[in-house]
């Protein structure tokens, strides 16, 4: 079965390539003072929509190619 901690570099092979066009994110809001990037390198976003979901946010962008 697949791993949760190789998703990660998944999805950086697959934006590395170009192959994501879309990201569909769930942020759960908690300040912990240190993390983990989620994206390694600067992407173009553009921010399509925001909702609420429960007490998390559900966020939607698209990648924005040059």
């Amino acid at each position: 079965g697949r791993r949760r901690d190789r998703q990660p570099r998944h999805r950086g092979e697959l934006a590395g390539a170009d192959l994501v066009d879309q990201y569909r994110t769930l942020v759960f809001p908690v300040v912990l003072g240190h993390g983990r990037r989620l994206f390694g390198r600067p992407t173009p976003m553009r921010l399509v929509s925001v909702e609420p979901a429960g007490q998390a946010v559900r966020m939607v962008h698209d990648v924005v190619r040059a």
